[in-house]
């Protein structure tokens, strides 16, 4: 069963890489307008709208190398590898191409941190290489259960608690942010979690009933965030950033929501079914690298940009393009 390739991982790859293209064009200029303003309300609900594409790109990726053994070896050789030869490549590409004319230590520091995106890169390596020490978890249900019971309390709600408490004084959350930290609950914080949870929602059982409820939890988690960010913006000028952030509790239930939707439409259908989408997924991480490039080149070659024209139609018809000439 664990090397049937499913579709609905495939269909995720595809629908995530086009969120992804919709965050980076949605954050273009959103530092660049007045929080509270239309065009900013428009690009925090885009934003927020896509921001579930990157932890479902770790479960994606969570949900096939935890369910089955890699030699250390082999994962060095045939990902680890590919990654970093894909980030040294593509870095450089960019850091050339974006910031010759700001003279070389800037080039220098753009290619050893990566532009913009590629980020991700040192992010998946990272789990790539502590794969085997996951998979000797993922083994064990009980093992499993408690790691992500782990990672949820001290990754997701215990961190925006400490937000929401600093909100109402500064202060306080200061004080109880340090003694959190003291904890050291790094073995089961950051996108390991996710990693993890590709695993974990990729094996337990679900149910074609449980649609309604998965939709209405992918709903509410976005409206909540969207509105209660919104009139924050527009009464005091300022955002509720954790809210929305990749670990934030909208944003984790949300992730779950839809990986677990696609997972019971998809599920009983065979690639072979699908031979466009399993085109275009073998094409995604590709489209991930290239992506930005064209972003890029449509603002400062054409003038095309979210604020070229309205931004509500601007995002997704940029979006549109970007994915078009992308793939």
């Amino acid at each position: 069963m664990g090397n049937i390739r499913k579709t609905y991982l495939d269909v995720l790859r595809v629908v995530a890489s086009f969120a992804v293209m919709i965050i980076h064009i949605s954050s273009q200029y959103l530092h660049a307008v007045e929080v509270g303003s239309y065009e900013w309300i428009t690009f925090r609900a885009y934003l927020l709208a896509c921001n579930w594409a990157v932890p479902v790109f770790c479960m994606i990726s969570g949900s096939i190398f935890l369910s089955k053994d890699i030699p250390f070896n082999v994962l060095v050789k045939k990902n680890i590898s590919k990654m970093i030869v894909a980030f040294a490549t593509w870095s450089f590409f960019y850091a050339l191409v974006f910031e010759r004319q700001n003279g070389i230590m800037t080039m220098l520091v753009t290619f050893v941190r990566g532009y913009s995106h590629l980020w991700f890169l040192y992010m998946i390596i990272g789990l790539y290489l502590v794969t085997p020490l996951l998979r000797c978890i993922a083994k064990n249900d009980k093992m499993v259960s408690l790691f992500v019971a782990l990672g949820v309390v001290f990754t997701i709600l215990v961190p925006e608690m400490l937000s929401g408490i600093s909100l109402l004084s500064v202060k306080v959350g200061s004080y109880l942010s340090d003694a959190y930290g003291q904890i050291g609950m790094q073995m089961v914080s950051g996108y390991a979690l996710y990693f993890m949870m590709g695993h974990y929602l990729n094996s337990i059982e679900i149910k074609q009933k449980s649609i309604p409820l998965l939709t209405i939890g992918v709903i509410v988690t976005y409206l909540f965030p969207v509105i209660c960010n919104s009139a924050y913006g527009v009464k005091y000028g300022k955002e509720i950033g954790f809210l929305m952030g990749n670990f934030s509790v909208g944003d984790f239930v949300r992730s779950c929501c839809i990986f677990l939707l696609f997972r019971i439409i998809y599920e009983s259908r065979q690639g072979s079914e699908m031979p466009i989408v399993l085109r275009l997924a073998t094409y995604s991480f590709g489209a991930y690298l290239l992506h930005q490039m064209v972003i890029t080149l449509l603002n400062r070659g054409f003038g095309l940009n979210t604020l070229s024209f309205n931004s509500v139609l601007a995002v997704p018809v940029i979006g549109v393009i970007t994915f078009l000439i992308t793939y």
